[in-house]
């Protein structure tokens, strides 16, 4: 995965705040403004960890870059050491900077899964619920169906998609094809729909819900098996590449919400 995979990832664990000057243009000799301990939104550990991940994603440091040493980071964030040490306690824990004795601490060089913790975490032990997964998945599909609308689908990518439509289409109407092997396809599909639009962010985060919802995915599929009801996923995807293709006699939200018609049920138990 590319480097754009890191920089997404990092700026979905970490709180961003954006910039009011435009991006800074700062070199290892310059100081940060100061920590004002009235920020009560933030802890020392917190800014810290911002300003690393906000030097990544402007392009300061890039992956594999050493960083500077704790005490230097100390002193030009114009903090103390101790908040330095365990801001990067914690950025290893995310798997975003990696320490290599006796070399020092890097960027990590490229995303890895354990990146995602953090998330996986969150939501496991916040408050979130169905609802909130159905629409952060709304979210992601609709803005990849209006990337697609809006830079066209390439006859490449048409084509691609086309085939696996078919073979899609061929597995699903087939009386014994495995669930499982369905929703590999069907996610396989729809991370092919989110490369089409040839921005790396959007796939990278396309991508994690598509695998948070793997298994909400497969009792949708026994559903529709259940009620006799397997073309029903075949006029899915037709549906869907017939909107990217700008075929469809549908609205965008039209579409979603026909593919959703299975799966939403599947967290309402």
């Amino acid at each position: 995965m590319q480097s754009a995979g890191l920089f997404a990832t990092m700026s979905f664990i970490v709180e961003i705040k954006t910039m009011q000057n435009g991006v800074r243009a700062l070199n290892t000799s310059e100081k940060w403004p100061k920590y004002s301990p009235t920020n009560k939104k933030q802890s020392a550990v917190d800014i810290v960890i911002n300003r690393i991940v906000d030097d990544v994603l402007t392009g300061r440091y890039k992956p594999g870059d050493k960083l500077p040493t704790e005490m230097q980071l100390a002193e030009m964030m114009s903090m103390s050491k101790n908040t330095v040490r365990e801001a990067i306690k914690i950025l290893v824990a995310y798997g975003a900077v990696e320490i290599r004795r006796p070399e020092g601490t890097f960027i990590t060089h490229s995303f890895t899964p354990k990146m995602l913790n953090p998330v996986i975490y969150s939501l496991l032990f916040s408050k979130s619920n169905a609802d909130d997964l159905l629409g952060l998945r709304r979210m992601i599909d609709t803005g990849v169906f209006l990337l697609i609308i809006d830079r066209g689908l390439d006859k490449e990518d048409e084509a691609a998609l086309e085939a696996q439509h078919k073979l899609y289409s061929s597995l699903v109407l087939s009386r014994d094809a495995d669930i499982e092997m369905i929703a590999r396809e069907d996610i396989c599909f729809h991370q092919m729909l989110a490369a089409a639009t040839k921005n790396e962010l959007v796939k990278v985060f396309h991508d994690y819900v598509a695998d948070l919802t793997a298994e909400s995915r497969v009792r949708a599929i026994e559903m529709c098996r259940r009620d006799d009801n397997m073309q029903y996923l075949v006029d899915v995807h037709r549906a869907t590449l017939d909107l990217v293709e700008r075929k469809s006699k549908y609205s965008l939200e039209e579409t979603i919400d026909f593919s959703y018609i299975y799966w939403k049920t599947t967290y309402k138990l």
